[in-house]
């Protein structure tokens, strides 16, 4: 003879089994965890060189050959004026052989004369986003315009400090050079120390270019990534 279990009951059973089917599950994932979710390991990045201030980063400015294309003619009929042009290489590597993103902050320091025949030093910073870099030996430059080393920095570019870093990356790369003894105490951080960006002689300028602005972004074109 079958046994007729009322509704009530019915229900009551069904709920009790759910529950300790729920039990059983959740004792199994507890005696078997599942593995924690690896962070994805970042790029590394590597400053290798950083070019010395001083005369031999002053280069002429280019001539691609316009005057033959029917233009007018130029009214700088005479010497080619020269630019201040800073290139630094960096290397990458990444588990996936990109990196999506490189941050490169630039920090330069010249020398010039106010008008009064005293000495000033004039502080520029250029942040630069390159995207899409794959592994392996880039470059990332920034230029001073022949304008700007004539009226603030006429006796030249006297220090360079370059940070780098990438998606992922907590510390930056730091590298720096320069030939002023004043920055000699400095050396490890003279780009964010205050006594040297607050003093009287220093002053905090615009006019520092990305390169492929300039009439050098034409030039070795492929060691330079896309900027964005």
């Amino acid at each position: 003879m079958k046994h007729f279990v009322p509704t009530s009951r019915l229900g009551l059973v069904l709920a009790l089994a759910t529950a300790g089917a729920a039990a059983v599950v959740f004792a199994q994932r507890n005696a078997n965890p599942p593995p924690p979710a690896q962070a994805q390991a970042a790029t590394q990045v590597k400053i290798k060189t950083v070019p010395k201030p001083g005369k031999g980063l002053m280069v002429s400015t280019p001539d691609f050959g316009a005057r033959a294309s029917g233009l007018s003619q130029p009214l700088s009929r005479g010497r080619p004026k020269e630019w201040a042009v800073i290139d630094v290489t960096y290397e990458t590597k990444s588990p996936t052989k990109w990196t999506d993103n490189v941050y490169v902050t630039f920090y330069v320091m010249t020398e010039g004369m106010t008008p009064d025949r005293k000495k000033e030093l004039g502080f520029y910073t250029l942040r630069v986003q390159y995207v899409n870099v794959s592994d392996g030996e880039h470059r990332a430059g920034v230029v001073l315009h022949p304008s700007t080393l004539e009226r603030f920095g006429q006796n030249g570019v006297v220090a360079i400090a370059c940070e780098i870093t990438a998606d992922g990356v907590d510390k930056p790369e730091v590298k720096s050079e320069h030939t002023l003894s004043d920055l000699n105490q400095f050396k490890d951080d003279w780009w964010k120390n205050d006594r040297i960006l607050n003093a009287e002689i220093v002053k905090k300028r615009d006019g520092l270019l990305e390169r492929s602005k300039t009439p050098f972004g034409l030039i070795y074109v492929d060691d330079y990534e896309a900027v964005r």
